[in-house]
């Protein structure tokens, strides 16, 4: 009931102000025109409906007389406009009750009188709303519901009500500005029909809706880029001024692809807070303590890639002379051993047993029970199940193709496991949609899963079962290979099965097998073997 009355209350909204950019008869400056008794009939029921018409007339007088006097500017702000009309109110023997309930039409008469031109109305126009109504109808063209597509939709045209009550012009959507609209409360009067909405709920959905609809003025894809879902980095406009142009270096100097360039930029966004904008007052210390806080808790490879992206990114500020390019050498590198650390351990028989626990009564468990049916059997990475699509199966020859690293094509068995795990999760699992993966979201919009969605419901599928190690969709690697060693395969045999490309690769899992390892050990000085 709360969504219901939410919606109609915007879409009332949206009502009101198509009425009120139609032009105010009479021909007539607006002030005067509202203290004629037609006219101001004709407002009451725009704004606020014939019941409550004669409710208000008296405060809607008092408006028009004090701006036609000149006692209200037509630059105010709401805040200003109700102090202004109270006081006049009050000072016509009206009981503080009456007053202030009658102060509620203050926020709709500035609206108005900003439509028919006698305010400013801060450079926005009366296309806004038709441009937010665009902006609904393309949520709902990229898979969104009809729910969240009026629910962003509503708080677009809310912004637009309260920026043009407290002077916030167009081109002046700074941060600050964004953060004031998300955090005033929910049933504030520039849009009184959310007064049921908790102001949590609120706090929450502003910055997701205003997000979107950034992308929309940019003319970029709302909800989905590249197949995935966008998500929301941060609260705020853009990216500061240097990452930004970090980012157009990296691509266009450097030919980096995309997705290295999101990884390096979204490590340099939860660093330059720390750091700061302004290069010149960088000092070694500083950078040290950035990077030590950056890297702490980190495994040691994570950490030698934030150390080079930092470097690099100084690197660019001091060619641009923002900046020493000796402090490059503040930050000293962190050495990375190559097979220091045994393989996650984890036993394939165990790993199996995970999946026939998966719950087939919903959609979540079909389809992880699907995906790991597949990393099971094939030891397939998880990025390759994130590319498979239901083209790249041959039922008839039991096979499959996927695109392992460096776009290489693969050729996989599909056994009689897959094939029934996958005909269950598409027969009874699966949202209709026109999205060629095989795997794909259980919400709006239907898209395939990445890489880390796959791993991230592959580990949560295991720790619903009761697993506590680590590790998550590369588990089943690690077993399948140490299964193959405990077989008594060679590591060459070993690197073919999982299709490694180097054999250095598969010598990490030459310390797995504990009876060949103790085969070849050598004594401590002076004890017996």
């Amino acid at each position: 009931m709360t969504d219901q009355r939410y919606f109609l209350g915007a879409n009332r909204v949206e009502q009101m102000l198509n009425a009120f950019t139609r032009p105010f008869g009479g021909g007539s400056p607006f002030a005067v025109a509202l203290q004629q008794p037609e006219h101001m009939a004709d407002f009451c029921e725009r704004a606020t409906g014939p019941t409550a018409a004669s409710a208000f007339r008296r405060t809607a007088l008092a408006f028009a007389e004090l701006l036609q006097a000149g006692t209200i500017q037509p630059t105010a702000s709401l805040g200003e406009v109700t102090k202004t009309v109270h006081r006049a109110v009050c000072a016509r023997d009206v009981t503080p009750r009456t007053s202030f309930n009658r102060l509620k039409i203050i926020p709709r008469l500035v609206l108005f009188a900003q439509y028919q031109g006698a305010m400013n109305s801060f450079d926005w126009a009366h296309e806004d709303v038709t441009v937010a109504r665009k902006f609904h109808d393309r949520l709902l063209s990229e898979c969104q519901s009809e729910k969240v597509a009026q629910r962003d939709w509503s708080q677009i045209v809310h912004l637009i009500i309260w920026c043009r009550l407290n002077g916030v012009r167009k081109g002046e959507l700074f941060p600050d500005r964004i953060e004031a609209f998300v955090a005033h409360t929910s049933g504030c009067p520039c849009f009184q029909c959310l007064a049921d909405k908790p102001s949590k709920d609120s706090q929450l959905i502003r910055p997701r809706a205003l997000y979107r609809w950034q992308r929309f003025l940019d003319d970029k894809p709302i909800v989905k880029e590249n197949g995935l879902v966008v998500r929301q980095k941060e609260a705020g406009w853009e990216k500061p001024e240097s990452v930004a142009a970090y980012a157009h270096y990296l691509e266009h100097d450097r030919g980096l692809v995309k997705d290295t360039i999101r990884g390096q930029v979204s490590c340099l966004e939860r660093c330059h807070p720390q750091l700061g904008e302004d290069a010149s007052l960088w000092t070694a210390r500083h950078i040290r303590d950035v990077v030590q806080a950056a890297i702490t808790g980190k495994s040691p490879g994570r950490q030698s890639t934030i150390i080079s992206i930092i470097r690099g990114y100084i690197r660019f500020r001091a060619i641009r002379g923002e900046c020493s390019a000796d402090l490059v050498e503040a930050i000293i590198s962190r050495p990375v051993y190559r097979h220091t650390r045994l393989p996650t351990e984890a036993s394939y028989g165990e790993l199996r047993a995970y999946i026939e626990g998966c719950d087939t009564s919903t959609a979540t468990g079909l389809r992880n029970r699907a995906m790991m049916t597949i990393l099971a059997d094939t030891g397939a990475r998880a990025r390759e199940l994130s590319t498979l699509k239901y083209s790249d199966i041959d039922w008839e020859e039991a096979e499959f193709r996927t695109l392992s690293k460096n776009r290489r094509e693969d050729i996989m068995p599909l056994t009689k496991d897959i094939a029934r795990a996958i005909e269950a999760w598409t027969r009874d699992g699966r949202p209709k949609s026109e999205d060629p993966h095989v795997f794909i979201r259980l919400r709006r919009p239907y898209c395939g899963l990445s890489h880390n969605q796959i791993s991230t419901s592959v580990h949560d599928e295991l720790r619903r079962q009761g697993y506590r190690g680590k590790g998550a969709a590369h588990l089943y690697r690690h077993a399948i290979a140490s299964k193959l060693l405990s077989e008594g395969c060679t590591l060459p045999e070993i690197g073919r099965a999982l299709r490694h490309r180097l054999p250095t690769t598969t010598m990490i899992y030459a310390k797995a097998d504990a009876e060949r390892l103790r085969q070849i050990a050598q004594p401590w000085p002076g004890e017996e073997q």
